[in-house]
């Protein structure tokens, strides 16, 4: 079909989709049943099945015999309207290519088949020669001739019928033509000789319920098959009695406003995220019936209908010939209702010229400019909360909705548990052997369990900056507070990681501890490598970028020969670790360890305590109230420490914080994950080995107060609130991390006021970063010692 469209499209020349689709549809059945190419039949001619067919189809009808079969009435009317005549000739005719194409079959048992590739009729022929005397059931050439015919009259038609009405509901909606054809031509990439094989149907997701709305609206049979009551039965609490015929009107149905909304317009999206089906489960929709009785032929039927719109929609663009002003969408049938007008358009050869080919290899990377959450959150308003996003070779999906965000982490949190294996991700991570970047197995379900509370380090570095600020504030000083909460984390994690002091730390200065944190986080983004992998290329681009350099100077560094990387509690596991030990430690792991400490431990504090302290000076009525509530609940303390029991008496500061972190989420796109197996996400499904992101961020006013009697939370539970992440890959660090910022912004509420210096009026709140991000510029205040 493929070829014969792209000779029309050469020439410009209108074609009648129409007949086009029935060939289609009446090849397939006939290879597929017959074992013969419908274009060289030998029963019939090409010209004469497509007639036949109808005439088979219009004279299954009711006939007066049927409805008078008392005294022979209705016999007399049906032999005056002739009615006998024209049904007797069209068995006939039917009867005749049936008993042709057994005949065939039996004579050369598969015809034109080869025994590994079998036709409907080889099968039953084979079923009827194998068959056993004592058999309760046999299968007879009567059998054979009746499939045959219902193969025939019923399996071409409303395949064609349904390609044909979803093709000029496309036409006439360009919006739905455009949103399948862009996502058909992204998600499927094969080269010029290759044809499309039904595993690409699974790639594709707009194409199901574009299919799905063209049943609804033109089902090819709105009226089911008759069914007849065998014994007395009630519906609907009417007595109905044996012998009566049951109609199902479907179309009626599917156009009731009742269930649906705009019922005869064409929308496809009212079936996304929606239970409603084809498959006789949702009695709002049925197509092809229920049941017992429901149609055998579905499923064949809809693989034939959507791989044939698949290909039209990928090879060829659409219009209608210059002569005609619209689509004519007038019915006609009996039994089957087809497009009374043949649909003729005219196809388009998609040309793939050298800008197309550079962007089926790149796929979206020439979009991804600038903060990369920011980059995904606009197209998420025009594209919706779930969008492919091709890298390279890499599929990726970014999930903007708490909807989505909850299938991932919490109904298939299992299932796409994993990390991607990126090559930054590898290095850093020391091949897997770290709490971040491993991949799901034992190993990580090991580490995962360590916990580790040192609780004092974060009050004695506490008291330690109050001391260093109060020195700031008598010389009337601008402080700059971004340096020195990093600093601050930097010492906490210092001690807590390595046992000891940052600023006693012979192996990194004060002054370098920002900036390689920094220049880390850059080198954890995807490189060229990850891009594309096959052939060096992506490795090839590396090395000439230097990024390769980069990454690896960044490792080094983090990781000279003397520095301290053992942490005391695993190193005593190590040690007392036995032979017969399922999971063993390494030093590996605890260097893994290490650079999770390191790497996730000093920014995200610091960012989300910086960011914590820019948002309350703007927002001096916030500022107010929670230094009213901190300095009424604790009172004076003279020579006393502040103590991390103080945080419980003080609710408002908990909202601050948690205004901060949906505000300002250190991490705006949580650590992607990687699916291990098939999935489906929001009514698409989702393949193995895909990388899922989730945009966390959402721009909006700061208001501490939208947390108050507001059950959402950061602990994993809420979708729609998730700085940490949630389910099985949740930030082991959460609990931390909260207690240091708590306790650091406790401090600096109670002890000082603060102020902007005399040449600033207002703060700079532009972001940089890339996987966390940080305020770009430094945030300088005034701190001023609380009588």
């Amino acid at each position: 079909m493929v070829k014969k469209l792209t000779e029309s499209a050469l020439k410009q020349s209108p074609v009648n989709l129409s007949k086009t689709l029935f060939s289609l549809t009446a090849c397939i059945v006939f290879r597929s049943a017959f074992g013969q190419n419908y274009f060289e039949s030998k029963q019939i001619s090409k010209e004469k099945i497509e007639q036949l067919m109808f005439e088979a189809i219009a004279n299954v009808t009711f006939k007066f015999t049927d409805f008078f079969p008392v005294a022979g009435i209705g016999w007399f009317i049906d032999f005056v309207l002739g009615e006998h005549k024209r049904l007797r000739n069209v068995f006939l005719e039917v009867d005749t290519f049936v008993r042709k194409v057994a005949d065939d079959h039996l004579k050369n048992k598969h015809g034109e088949t080869t025994p590994d590739r079998p036709d409907i009729v080889d099968v039953m022929l084979g079923r009827i020669q194998k068959q056993e005397q004592g058999d309760s059931f046999k299968l007879t050439t009567d059998h054979l001739h009746g499939v045959i015919s219902d193969l025939f009259t019923a399996g071409v038609d409303t395949s064609a019928i349904i390609m044909i009405w979803a093709m000029a509901e496309l036409i006439r909606n360009p919006r739905v033509m455009k949103k399948a054809q862009d996502e058909i031509r992204a998600s499927i990439r094969i080269k010029p000789e290759e044809r499309i094989t039904e595993e690409d149907l699974d790639k594709v997701q707009y194409l199901k319920p574009m299919v799905k709305e063209t049943l609804r609206l033109h089902p090819p049979a709105p009226l089911l098959v008759p069914r007849e009551t065998m014994s007395p039965i009630k519906i609907q609490g009417y007595n109905i009695p044996p012998k009566t015929l049951v109609m199902v009107n479907t179309w009626t149905i599917a156009h009731d406003p009742k269930h649906w909304e705009n019922p005869e317009e064409f929308i496809p999206e009212r079936f996304m995220d929606c239970p409603v089906d084809y498959k006789g489960h949702s009695f709002e929709m049925l197509p092809f019936g229920s049941g017992r009785r429901m149609c055998p032929g579905m499923a064949f039927g809809i693989a034939t209908v959507e791989l044939g719109l698949l290909n039209l929609l990928y090879f060829f663009d659409w219009k209608l010939p210059e002569e005609s002003k619209g689509v004519d969408m007038e019915e006609a049938g009996d039994v089957t209702i087809v497009k009374k007008s043949p649909l003729e358009l005219v196809p388009i050869l998609r040309t793939r010229n050298t800008r197309t080919i550079f962007l089926l290899v790149i796929g979206n990377l020439h979009q991804i400019k600038g903060l990369l959450h920011t980059c995904l959150y606009d197209p998420s308003k025009k594209h919706g909360p779930m969008m492919l996003l091709p890298l390279g070779v890499v599929r990726m999906i970014v999930i903007t909705s708490s909807e989505g965000t909850e299938e991932v982490l919490k109904t298939h949190d299992l299932e796409c548990c994993t990390r991607p294996t990126t090559i930054a991700l590898k290095t850093f991570s020391r091949n897997g052997n770290d709490i971040g970047a491993g991949v799901y197995g034992e190993t990580w379900r090991e580490l995962r369990s360590f916990r580790f509370s040192f609780r004092y380090v974060r009050e004695e570095e506490c008291d330690l900056l109050v001391k260093k600020l109060k020195e700031s504030a008598s010389k009337q000083y601008p402080v700059n507070l971004s340096k020195t909460l990093f600093c601050l984390t930097g010492s906490i994690v210092s001690r807590t990681a390595f046992g000891q002091s940052f600023f006693e730390n012979k192996h990194i200065s004060e002054e370098r501890v920002e900036e390689l944190m920094l220049e880390a986080q850059k080198n954890m983004s995807l490189k060229f490598t990850d891009l594309f992998p096959t052939c060096g290329l992506g490795w090839f681009m590396d090395v000439v970028s230097g990024q390769l350099k980069r990454l690896h100077n960044v490792f080094n560094e983090i990781f000279t020969q003397d520095r301290p990387d053992f942490i005391d509690t695993v190193l005593e596991m190590i040690h007392k670790q036995e032979e017969n030990e399922s999971f063993k430690l390494t030093i590996d792991h605890l260097k893994g360890i290490s650079t999770n400490i390191y790497l996730a431990g000093v920014d995200t504090s610091a960012i989300t305590m910086i960011w914590a302290m820019a948002e309350l000076v703007r927002n001096p009525r916030v500022m107010k109230k929670v230094l009213d509530e901190i300095r009424t609940c604790i009172g004076t303390k003279q020579n006393e420490r502040l103590a991390e029991e103080e945080i419980d008496k003080l609710k408002y500061l908990k909202l601050v914080v948690k205004e901060t972190l949906r505000l300002h989420p250190p991490a705006p796109l949580l650590l992607p994950r990687e699916t291990m197996s098939q999935i489906k996400i929001q009514g698409y499904d989702i393949t193995p080995k895909t990388i899922l992101v989730i945009n966390a961020w959402d721009p909006e006013e700061f208001i501490p107060e939208r947390f108050i009697d507001s059950p959402v939370d950061y602990r994993g539970q809420s979708f729609d609130f998730l700085p940490f992440g949630s389910g099985r890959r949740i930030c082991p660090g959460m609990a931390s991390a909260m207690a240091t910022i708590e306790m650091v912004l406790l401090s600096l509420l109670y002890y000082f006021d603060w102020s902007f210096p005399e040449e600033k009026k207002d703060v700079d709140m532009e972001e940089p970063g890339v996987v966390t991000v940080v305020k770009k510029v430094p945030l300088a205040l005034n701190p001023s010692l609380h009588q």
